[in-house]
């Protein structure tokens, strides 16, 4: 699957379309969380591939947690898609991470620091 998505953007890339991908860990105080990812094809790569909204499948991600919304067609004809998996502390961060890119794709070290009427909690990231 990996390297489908590879391929289709160097497609993209060499037609000059744009695909945004961000990925985001929101962390509460008790250290569990969500993390999301939203990609957001620009209308000339979303041209590029007809009834890709048809043919976006997602039951692989729903089956292993992950909530899914859209595709979504926006007026200007980009597409954005939103998925976004719960974790309950940092052994789980780091494994949702790893699905989002395969291992090593993207590194976490989670840190929580207590000090007398503070917690805090800390996410250093590489990709």
């Amino acid at each position: 699957m990996r390297h489908v998505l590879a391929a289709f953007a160097m497609v993209l890339l060499a037609a000059g379309c744009r695909l945004d991908v961000a990925i985001e860990a929101t962390i509460g105080l008790d250290g569990s969380g969500e993390v999301a990812v939203a990609a957001a094809l620009d209308a000339d790569a979303a041209a590029r591939v007809p009834g890709l909204v048809d043919q976006l499948r997602t039951d692989d991600l729903t089956t292993s947690g992950w909530d899914i919304s859209g595709p979504t067609v926006a007026s200007d004809g980009s597409i954005s898609v939103l998925a976004a998996k719960p974790f309950a502390g940092s052994d789980e961060l780091e494994a949702v991470l790893a699905e989002v890119g395969g291992p090593g794709f993207v590194t976490a070290t989670f840190e929580r620091e207590r000090a007398f009427a503070e917690t805090g909690n800390g996410v250093t990231d590489e990709a």
